[in-house]
């Protein structure tokens, strides 16, 4: 009988084999840390955006499918609707971060802040067709002309950089708030992680698992504001802050989340950055407001 010989497996073979391992490894690291709907920048990939023109046009008309639908069928806002409120945030120490929960996480830690006030929306369609026709400025691409689309005006205005949103809030007699401010608007002082609580589908909020495929006006989901009563700072549109994100870089701070965010990139901890002359369907804003003194 012929002894057994056992073929020599080539370099090639080993190569190709240790180059699967840590593909897989890799790949379970990726899936697990970055949500499949982003890029590195925190914004979702342009993939979606055929999805997101086809969603717009049915929630113009109210035409939101799910369970959704029953929420979103109107865009007439409530009778005490004010675009122009704004919420007073007190002085005092809050927590800050997230203590690395998750990459790009900053360390927690307690900040001591002035009170200031914050937007309680985020600045509309309708709020910023006003300082287009004051100032001349260059309108958002998606409108026609110095028209927003219709049916959205008290719908979050969308693609304007960090200085179309600097040179709004100068308009207003405002400012952007600090991420600092922004962060602390969101959580309160308790360091909960989105702003109604520590349980993420606890209450209805514009974010990606409720699969409106779209922004909603800014009066929705009340139950969703922070403990000072600011509405959609978890989903809806990302929004610019004063803040950098990189000494090394100028690229600005956004927070929030957007309507395509998933739980982890929608708490109140959670940080992007994007140079600040970049616009993005999914980008919007609030302004903030110094407090006078006592």
């Amino acid at each position: 009988m012929r002894a057994y010989i056992r073929p020599r497996r080539s370099w090639l073979w080993w190569v190709t084999g240790s180059l699967a391992i840590v593909g897989m490894v890799t790949g379970v690291w990726w899936a697990q840390f970055h949500p499949r709907s982003t890029t590195e920048t925190g914004l979702p990939s342009e993939p979606v955006s055929t999805e997101r023109e086809t969603a717009s046009t049915h929630s113009t008309s109210g035409e939101i499918g799910g369970e959704a639908a029953e929420t979103l069928d109107s865009n007439v806002p409530p009778p005490d609707f004010d675009p122009e409120e704004m919420v007073f945030v007190p002085a005092g120490p809050f927590i800050f971060g997230a203590g690395r929960e998750y990459p790009g996480d900053t360390a927690t830690k307690t900040i001591n802040l002035p009170a200031f006030y914050l937007d309680k929306y985020e600045v509309t369609n309708a709020q910023y067709q006003k300082f287009v026709q004051a100032t001349g400025h260059p309108p958002p691409e998606y409108w026609n002309g110095t028209e927003y689309p219709e049916g959205k005006a008290y719908y979050p205005v969308e693609m304007v950089s960090w200085y179309d949103a600097l040179a709004y809030a100068e308009w207003a007699g405002k400012r952007l708030p600090t991420e600092f401010e922004w962060e602390k608007a969101a959580r309160g002082t308790d360091g909960r992680r989105w702003p109604w609580g520590n349980e993420f589908e606890a209450v209805p909020a514009n974010v990606r698992h409720l699969q409106i495929g779209d922004t909603v006006p800014v009066f929705r989901f009340p139950e969703s504001a922070s403990p000072y009563g600011c509405l959609h700072l978890a989903g809806n549109v990302w929004e610019w802050t004063a803040s950098k994100y990189d000494q090394a870089y100028n690229w600005r701070v956004l927070r929030g989340g957007c309507w395509l965010a998933d739980e982890i990139s929608a708490r109140c901890a959670h940080r992007y950055g994007m140079p600040p002359d970049r616009r993005s369907r999914y980008v919007g804003f609030r302004c903030a407001r110094d407090a006078e003194p006592p």
